[in-house]
């Protein structure tokens, strides 16, 4: 993936400094999850973990379900991204999270997905994948998902089919992976 995880870090930084100056409780967890995804991005993965335990805590104390689900989600590509697909799918979602919104149900949905193509367990990954794109637009979502149904088309020695190749060169074109 091609991202500017440098500066999505200074970003991130600023918004937990914000958060921490202004008393902005609210913004602590996401902006630990944002800091997470950026130590992910730049292959930090033991860095990624400790801030998303903390943005977990947080999101716990204030009874956040959606950044609980987003900790949950992001710890999962933390794995995926070690190839350590068990794991991630040992990671459960939070209780409460039917009032999550719809993009984080498909990012969820992309996450396991992937893990599951990963082992291999090509139904149900694409079960998963249609799921996620079936129940939001999100980009996060559509990439998952995309990156899952060519993965378990590579694996069959198949060419993925057109819908998803248009995805796969949208991703590209927009420096996504």
């Amino acid at each position: 993936m091609a991202a500017y995880y440098d500066d999505a870090r200074v970003i991130a930084d600023e918004e937990t400094a914000a958060g921490i100056k202004y008393r902005l409780d609210f913004v602590m967890s996401p902006a630990y999850t944002a800091r997470a995804l950026a130590a992910l991005g730049k292959g930090q993965f033991a860095q990624a973990s400790r801030l998303l335990s903390r943005s977990r805590t947080l999101a716990r104390e204030q009874d956040d379900t959606h950044n609980q689900f987003e900790v949950a989600a992001v710890q999962a590509r933390v794995l995926i991204a070690q190839r350590k697909f068990d794991e991630a799918l040992r990671i459960e979602p939070p209780i409460g999270s039917e009032g999550v919104l719809s993009g984080m149900h498909g990012e969820w949905f992309g996450c396991r997905a992937l893990a599951l193509a990963g082992l291999g367990e090509d139904a149900e990954a694409t079960r998963l994948a249609n799921d996620a794109v079936n129940v939001t637009s999100s980009l996060e979502a559509a990439g998952l998902a995309n990156a899952a149904h060519i993965i378990v088309a590579t694996k069959r020695g198949e060419t993925p089919d057109r819908h998803v190749s248009t995805w796969l060169k949208r991703l590209i074109d927009w420096k996504y992976l």
